[in-house]
C-alpha cells in the first residue's frame, strides 16, 4: 500500500465524534442497564437522555465518557441514538465520498484500487494498492471504503473479510466504489456474534448472492449512492 494523503476535515471530525458517541451508548445502555437513550450530539460535547435505568446513571457516565473521550451531558433531549449511525453514512456520501472518486478513473484506467478509512479521532487517510487488489491495513477504522475496477460495486470475498474483521472491532461501515454506483453496508446496533458467524459463512456461496445474503442480517443495512 502506498499512502496518499491524510484527511482532516469538518466530515472526518463529525464522523469520530459520532463513532465515539455510538460507542459510549453502545456500552452505556447496557451497563446502566436502561430502557433506551436519547442523544444530540452537539459541537464537542454529548447529550443524553436516559429512559428507566436499573443502573447507576452517573457512575456509567463517568466512567465510558473517559474511555471515549467525550463530554457528556444530561438533557431532555429526544433523538434516537440509533440515528447516528445513517448519519456517519451520510457525512462520507456529503465530504468524502468525492475524495474516493475522484480517484475512481484511475482504477478503471489502470485498474489500481484506492481506499479510504476514517479512525475514532476523526483523522482520514487514502491510499494506493496494487492492479486489482487493495490489501486492508490493520487499522482501526469507523468506516472503509475502496475502489472498485468493475462496472459495478459488487462485494467480493476481500469486502466480506474486511466487513468481518472491522465488525468485530466494532467499525460501522464498509464501502465499494465503482464506475456506476457506490455501496456502503453498515451496521445499526452492535452485531451478534451469530450474525458475524452467519457473515463469514457467505464467503462459501456465491459470490453474486453476497448482497441477498447480507441483507438477512438484522443488524445490517446496504445503502446505493
Amino acid at each position: 500500500m502506498k499512502y496518499i494523503e491524510e484527511i482532516s476535515n469538518k466530515y472526518t471530525r463529525r464522523i469520530g465524534l459520532l463513532y465515539r458517541s455510538i460507542l459510549f451508548v453502545e456500552d452505556f445502555i447496557e451497563d446502566a442497564e436502561c430502557e433506551n437513550v436519547y442523544v444530540e450530539p452537539l459541537n464537542e460535547t454529548l447529550l443524553i437522555n436516559p429512559v428507566n435505568c436499573a443502573g447507576e446513571v452517573d457512575n456509567s457516565v463517568n466512567h465510558y465518557s473517559s474511555i471515549y473521550e467525550l463530554n457528556v451531558r444530561i438533557s431532555p433531549v429526544n433523538r434516537s441514538f440509533k440515528e447516528l449511525y445513517m448519519d456517519i453514512v451520510k457525512l462520507y456520501a456529503e465530504g468524502l465520498r468525492p475524495v474516493i472518486r475522484s480517484k475512481l478513473s484511475l482504477t478503471i484506467e489502470n485498474r489500481l484500487e484506492y481506499f479510504m478509512g476514517v479512525t475514532p479521532k476523526g483523522v482520514g487517510f487514502l491510499l494506493e494498492g496494487d492492479v486489482e487488489k487493495v490489501r486492508i491495513p490493520w487499522v482501526n477504522t469507523v468506516l472503509t471504503v475502496h475502489t472498485h475496477p468493475e462496472e459495478h460495486p459488487f462485494p467480493s470475498l476481500t469486502d466480506l473479510e474486511t466487513m468481518v474483521g472491522s465488525f468485530t472491532s466494532r467499525g460501522i461501515a464498509h464501502g465499494i466504489e465503482a464506475y456506476t454506483a457506490g455501496l456502503i453496508i453498515y451496521r445499526v446496533k452492535p452485531i451478534t456474534l451469530e450474525e458475524l458467524l452467519f457473515i463469514k459463512n457467505i464467503k462459501k456461496k456465491n459470490p453474486f448472492s453476497y448482497l441477498n445474503e447480507l441483507g438477512k442480517v438484522d443488524s445490517i443495512r446496504i445503502a446505493y449512492l
